[in-house]
């Protein structure tokens, strides 16, 4: 059920000429790559993306790189070192033409390796500290 509505909302927002982030495994020398996807320049996008770990109750961001993909507008690679422990990675993208908007992707990473398959995404409604630790466990 939880996937038919993720779907149904990432339908209706690429209907609608919504902003939608897809994130994919990078390739040699990167960690991802994020793709944005808006009806209006998806290349003026800015995407963020970090290494967080919780820290007494505080989020504490580590910023990983982000460089646009020559000859790819609105792609983005992401690179840097990831830690040895369990963190979560977070990418977010706005875009001048849809005001506060900010999607965003939390997924977990062990022993440096991000975990495609336990991403989630957040559309309308920025993450919790509840939802970067359940990142964690999930």
């Amino acid at each position: 059920m939880k996937l038919l509505t993720l779907f149904t909302a990432f339908s209706f927002s690429a209907l609608a000429g919504g902003l939608y982030l897809e994130i994919t495994q990078g390739s040699t020398g990167t960690l991802l790559n994020a793709r944005v996807t808006a009806c209006h320049e998806p290349a003026k996008s800015i995407v963020k993306a970090s290494v967080v770990t919780i820290v007494d109750g505080q989020l504490k961001r580590h910023p990983l790189r982000v460089e646009a993909v020559a000859n790819q507008p609105g792609v983005f690679a992401i690179s840097g070192s990831m830690p040895d422990a369990t963190v979560v990675v977070e990418v977010s993208v706005t875009n001048p033409e849809y005001a506060s908007y900010e999607p965003t992707a939390l997924l977990r990473a062990t022993a440096g390796k991000i975990q495609l398959a336990s991403r989630k995404q957040f559309l309308n409604v920025p993450p919790k500290l509840v939802d970067y630790r359940q990142s964690l466990t999930d």
